[in-house]
């Protein structure tokens, strides 16, 4: 839609990488080969639907890089990782289609920009930082504004011996609180740690701490 500067995946494209989605659920395993050609058809259509890079990690490295032919038409059973993300492109698949993605996209600094401006279009920023005793968070709404901070001490069963995965951590808590301030809106997250913000941006194939943070 070039009038209102988005790409989109039609209703009928859409239904039918949902249906072949759903065949593969059906039996929970499939071919590489099959796999492949429908990661290869969201990766076609990456310039409309968000999160496909993201959200296709577990299926690409369950496919790999078969060198003996007759492997890439071997059904087998698929492991939980790929279940998962078949299952997210099944019930989300509809609603980014019709949501789009924009033909000129903002890039963070942009954003920041409007929000120096004090354009509505930002809700706020959020600045995350973590150490070895806990977490915090600094929100604004705007630049001029006091800010509001919270702050904690680790739960036991997240105090992890990795300063990036503490970061990783506190992003995830900081976006679960931040989120709903932003009543839908665009709000930034800035953080100190470039590993986090690599993975929150395109997702992480090295560490599935950071892939699932």
């Amino acid at each position: 839609d070039t009038w209102k500067g988005i790409f989109f995946v039609t209703a009928e494209k859409a239904d039918l990488l949902v249906r072949e989605a759903s065949e593969i659920l059906e039996k929970n395993m499939t071919s590489r080969r099959i796999a492949s050609s429908f990661k290869g058809k969201l990766g076609w259509y990456s310039c409309s639907l968000d999160h496909v890079a993201l959200m296709t990690r577990e299926i690409n490295k369950w496919i790999g890089s078969p060198e003996n032919p007759e492997d890439w038409d071997k059904v087998e059973p698929l492991p939980p990782g790929p279940i998962s993300e078949f299952k997210f492109w099944v019930d989300g698949l509809p609603r980014l289609a019709g949501k789009g993605r924009p033909m000129w996209k903002f890039t963070p600094a942009q954003l920041y920009e409007l929000w120096l401006a004090g354009s509505e279009l930002v809700a706020g920023v959020v600045i995350v930082d973590a150490s070895i005793h806990g977490w915090g968070l600094s929100w604004r709404t705007h630049a001029s504004h006091e800010p509001r901070f919270i702050a904690s001490d680790w739960a036991p069963h997240d105090r992890s011996s990795e300063q990036v995965h503490r970061e990783s951590e506190a992003t995830r808590y900081a976006c679960t609180i931040v989120a709903p301030w932003a009543e839908g809106k665009i709000f930034l997250v800035l953080s100190d740690c470039s590993a986090v913000v690599s993975a929150m941006e395109k997702g992480s194939a090295k560490s599935h701490v950071l892939q699932d943070n």
